[in-house]
């Protein structure tokens, strides 16, 4: 686990890389990046905004994403609302 602290203003806030996955090899971090995204918006979903449980999964995409991506993934949620999640459950598992 590596962590950097990074001074941002007067605060700081800690990051760090996501935990080993076995599901993803390091060949594989771009579905192991969109695997994340999901699986934290499924846990909105089910437990609410700021639930401690889905924290993991966003310290996850945030570590393995590049931002322009969450962006783009973030304007199609909010265009297509929870129908695209409900559909792409399906290629997750």
């Amino acid at each position: 686990l590596v962590l950097v602290a990074l001074a941002m203003s007067d605060q700081k806030k800690l990051l760090h890389t996501a935990d080993f996955d076995p599901r993803f090899t390091n060949q594989m971090q771009t579905k192991n990046c969109w695997t994340s995204y999901i699986e934290y918006h499924q846990c909105v979903a089910k437990n609410g905004d700021g639930h401690p449980s889905c924290t993991k999964f966003k310290q996850n995409f945030t570590s393995l994403c590049p931002t322009q991506w969450v962006e783009q993934w973030d304007e199609q949620l909010l265009r297509a609302n929870s129908r695209v999640l409900s559909k792409l459950n399906k290629y997750i598992y």
